[in-house]
């Protein structure tokens, strides 16, 4: 049944403890001390100029704290969202072995059919979540790279680009 493979896919060992974590858990350990809460999941706009440093900080914020609401909502689906399910899978089961009346048969056919639907909704639902989280931190880590990147390269300037781009044709350049 998909609906048992869906509860079944976590995976999880029994000893791995579930516990929620505070939104700024391993902030300051991950970013610095510095690290500006007051902020958190601020958009970070490139600024060539800028402050190298803080936006790097800015960005490991995010990163982090948008580690912690994903871990945090995975937490909260498996230990309220998939028990909720298995509760109520284990409610129509019980219904099952009651009677075998045709009219009370069709209702555990149809309370298993909307449970499995709600069950396949609230994956589908957690999975997309999921996965948008997962883009947003990427995209954060690539900010992140291009920041770095800029930072050890410097401002460029037309000028620079063009004594760059001239010393590049002399050196590659065959007499």
């Amino acid at each position: 049944m998909t609906v048992q493979g869906i509860i079944n896919s976590f995976g999880l060992p029994d000893a791995a403890p579930l516990t929620p974590v505070a939104p700024n858990y391993l902030v300051a350990e991950t970013c610095g001390k510095d690290a500006d809460l007051k902020g958190w999941l601020s958009s970070v706009v490139f600024g060539s100029g800028g402050d190298w440093k803080s936006q790097q900080t800015q960005i490991c914020v995010n990163i982090r704290m948008m580690q912690n609401r994903k871990y945090n909502e995975s937490v909260d689906f498996m230990l309220t969202t998939a028990p909720s399910f298995l509760n109520s899978l284990d409610r129509i089961a019980s219904l099952r072995l009651l009677s075998n009346r045709r009219g009370d048969m069709d209702a555990v056919v149809n309370d298993s059919l909307r449970t499995a639907n709600e069950i396949n909704a609230a994956a589908k639902n957690f999975e997309a979540r999921m996965k948008s989280y997962d883009a947003y931190i990427e995209v954060m880590e690539a900010n992140q790279k291009l920041i770095a990147h800029r930072a050890m390269k410097g401002p460029s300037s037309l000028a620079g680009d063009l004594v760059k781009t001239a010393a590049l044709k002399t050196a590659l350049s065959i007499d």
